[in-house]
């Protein structure tokens, strides 16, 4: 089954590579013993040979210059094949096809010796843009391929190369390029350890009809033993003149040339060493030369010669060579040793180049480096100097601005105290005054107008609690009764309200939009920042003006969040503005801080503001002022956006209305304050429960523990004497673990649990409470039994 599997999957590969080819090269049937092998090879061509994005025509054309370097002749007239049309260029069914005489063309064209590699990879250089690879049988096309020879057959010293070609042709067809020549280096050497692979018939039947095709193919003699005498003739005619045409540029070149024998004698000099020395002919040949070059550096250099001539190494050097006025200049010389073809040295080739210009500017640019540093090292010194004096002068601000800060944050307490004190105390006025009035009323027998006393107090009350709700507000500490609900409903329910709390003179308009999402906070405070932001857009239009109030869906990206300095996300936005005076930049910085107005003394507390700020931001939203002078100002409000239905809101029944005990029920407080307990104990007993009262957590664990019924614990938190209402709750539950318990706390709820999470049965109230709440907390808590 194995075999059967083996052979399909050979097959449909052969199917594969001719249906790209146009044959079925003998190339991939060569390896028949191990077929994972030619497959491994496949993907290597499919990949940098077939898949490349490089020209068909051109890939074709380079494989067969290259492939005249490989012994083995199945490569170069394989492709010479797909070249002219017997296949297909590339594997590339559209891909043009080449002609004999381009072939003979490509395959005559001589192979370039080391001077025509450099003046094509200078060439390559000198592309001021990368260009596409070029046409066929253009001058670019030849100078690609003599490079390109330079980094198959070379590619461990072809550094200028790779540059050249970078330069022409750019980086991303030289990563292809490369790939390229990898793949025919790999495809020489499979036909260089299978020298019995077949040609196709395709290609005996072409070398059949082109004869002079054939024996460029096949017969890669070299033509020189060929040719005749006329022949030789014209080449030593051909070799005179190239020689003169040498020294012509040699004599054009400005360095000093000489070639030296073994025996350190000048056999040859151009005509600038003679200009240069002024040495006569029987002088500057021999060893004369040696009399230019200056006293100190001649052993130096008949050393290196004699260890040149030991070695074979390269000699790059620094001498003083005299010139015809007695003066000694710099010169650079290089020697390059010349082998027979037997690897022994024969002569050397020496260049000198001028250099004492440059030496005299680095001679100048030392010394004008050693001044430099030594300014350097004289400016550092003044610059640590510098350095420290404004550490310290830096370190002394800090001290400064930290003494400042604190300065400006008792400030700040004072005034928040200053603040609290001004509007308790005339809270507790009104209620220590109405409390005495009553006393005296009621000493008096004077009973019949009692009820203005005691709605006096209860107002304080009252204000004294929304004071408490507005420091917790700004504190981001209230308990929030947070609801999904809709903004626009709230609005249009306060729409009368708010139009006679501006006044006539204001027109009050709205833009609520039609599907604004829900948004999940308690829905009393978001009333009361809006009435809060009409109230200050009203003060601030003593003239008259329009007031707007708009809602919108809005969803802030990660940029915009940036710039606005908010998370970014989904919201509802709730914006106030008004036509009014405006903000200056100072007031609006301090907008939001508690106690902070504007207003006349007695008409406003200064932390309308600041209790919107601290509702919106413990709601998870953020708030944002825009204003300027005489232009008005708008407040918007951006609350989280909610993704379900909208909440219920419920109501408390009143204390008169609210059930009674069905049955004899006892009911435990805890509280150290003697007047909460005191109320507390009145509503249960005013409900008909049976209270029992304990001062703090070790007195009320011993009534639970104690075997006397208890059907609900009502406890503070914070209780003194080394247990709080939490631990009492935990220790009795241990003994009666269905035991109720209602805590009561003046923290707010956050503050008061510390994150953690009620058990069940267990709830919270936040001081201050009215007892109607309290007593219907109580009914349902027993009434759930």
């Amino acid at each position: 089954m194995n075999d059967i599997a083996a052979n399909h999957q050979r097959a449909a590969f052969r199917a594969n590579v001719a249906d790209r080819f146009g044959v079925l090269p003998n190339f991939f049937c060569s390896a028949s013993a191990a077929p994972g092998l030619i497959d491994g090879l496949w993907d290597f061509a499919q990949s940098a040979y077939l898949d490349s994005p490089l020209p068909s025509l051109f890939k074709e054309r380079l494989f067969v210059h290259l492939s005249r370097f490989c012994p083995v002749r199945y490569c170069i007239v394989r492709h010479v094949g797909f070249l002219i049309g017997a296949g297909r260029p590339a594997g590339d069914a559209t891909g043009p096809a080449g002609t004999v005489a381009e072939v003979l063309s490509l395959l005559q064209r001589p192979v370039p010796n080391s001077a025509a590699f450099d003046r094509a990879v200078s060439r390559l250089l000198d592309h001021p843009v990368p260009e596409e690879i070029p046409a066929s049988a253009t001058p670019f096309e030849y100078e690609l391929f003599d490079v390109l020879t330079i980094l198959f057959l070379d590619p461990l010293a072809s550094g200028r190369a790779r540059e050249a070609m970078r330069a022409a042709v750019g980086e991303t067809n030289f990563e292809y390029l490369i790939a390229y020549l990898a793949f025919i280096r790999a495809a020489h050497y499979w036909t260089e350890t299978h020298p019995d692979i077949e040609y196709e018939p395709d290609m005996l039947q072409l070398m059949e009809r082109h004869e002079e095709l054939a024996r460029v193919l096949l017969d890669p003699a070299d033509a020189d033993q060929t040719r005749g005498a006329s022949e030789r003739a014209t080449a030593l005619i051909a070799l005179r003149e190239s020689e003169e045409r040498f020294r012509a540029v040699v004599d054009l070149v400005p360095d000093l040339l000489w070639r030296i024998a073994p025996s350190a004698t000048v056999v040859w000099h151009n005509d600038r060493w003679h200009d240069y020395t002024g040495q006569a002919s029987h002088a500057d040949t021999g060893r004369g030369w040696m009399d230019a070059m200056h006293p100190e550096d001649r052993d130096e250099l008949t050393r290196a010669l004699e260890d040149g001539l030991n070695v074979g190494s390269r000699y790059r050097q620094e001498h003083r060579i005299r010139r015809y006025d007695g003066a000694f200049r710099w010169f650079l010389l290089r020697g390059e040793p010349v082998r027979d073809q037997a690897g022994r040295i024969v002569e050397w080739f020496v260049a000198a180049t001028d250099i004492n210009d440059q030496k005299c500017a680095a001679e100048a640019l030392q010394e004008s480096n050693r001044l430099l540093e030594s300014r350097v090292i004289e400016r550092t010194s003044e610059l640590s100097d510098a350095l420290q004096a404004l550490q310290a002068e830096t370190a002394n601000r800090a001290r400064v601005e930290e003494v400042l800060r604190q300065a400006q944050k008792m400030e700040a307490v004072g005034q928040l105290t200053g603040g609290l004190a001004h509007d308790f105390n005339n809270i507790l006025t009104g209620i220590q005054g109405s409390l005495e009035l009553l006393r005296l009323r009621l000493s008096q027998g004077r009973v019949n107008d009692l009820d203005r006393y005691i709605n006096t107090a209860s107002a304080a009350a009252d204000r004294a609690t929304a004071l408490t709700q507005r420091l917790l507000a700004f504190a981001r500490q209230q308990t929030l009764d947070a609801k999904a609900i809709g903004a626009n409903d709230r609005i249009s329910g306060m729409e009368d309200l708010i139009r006679r709390t501006i006044g006539p003179s204001i027109t009050l308009k709205t833009a609520l939009a039609s599907d604004l999402w829900l948004s999940f906070c308690d829905p009393n405070q978001l009333e009361n920042a809006i009435v809060n932001l009409c109230i200050n857009a009203r003060d601030a239009m003593p003239g008259g003006g329009t007031l707007i109030i708009e809602t919108a869906n809005q969803t802030i990206n990660k940029r915009a969040a940036r710039e606005q300095r908010i998370s970014a996300g989904s919201y509802v936005l709730i914006a106030v503005s008004d036509t009014g005076a405006g903000m200056t930049p100072e007031v609006k910085g301090r907008a939001f801080d508690p106690f902070f107005t504007t207003k006349p003394l007695g008409q406003g507390t200064g932390l309308g503001l600041s209790m919107i700020y601290g509702f919106v931001q413990q709601s998870g939203g953020e708030v944002r002022i825009e204003s300027e002078v005489r232009h008005g100002t708008k407040v918007s409000i951006y609350l989280p956006r909610h993704v379900g239905g909208p909440g219920v809101d419920t109501h408390s029944p009143r204390l008169d209305n609210a059930p009674h005990a069905e049955r004899c029920q006892s009911v435990l407080v805890i509280d150290d304050e003697p007047a909460v307990r005191m109320l507390i104990a009145e509503v249960l007993r005013e409900l008909g429960y049976d209270a029992i009262e304990a001062i703090d957590g070790p007195s009320g664990l011993a009534i639970l523990l104690s075997g006397a019924r208890i059907d609900l614990l009502i406890s503070d938190v914070a209780l003194p004497n080394g247990m709080n209402g939490r631990q009492v709750a935990e220790a009795a539950r241990q003994v009666l673990p269905g035991l109720k318990v209602l805590f009561i706390t003046g923290y707010a709820e956050n503050a008061a649990l510390r994150g953690v999470q009620l058990e069940l049965g267990m709830q919270l109230m936040v001081k201050p409470f009215t007892m109607e709440a309290l007593g219907s907390r109580i009914n349902a808590m027993i009434g759930d039994d």
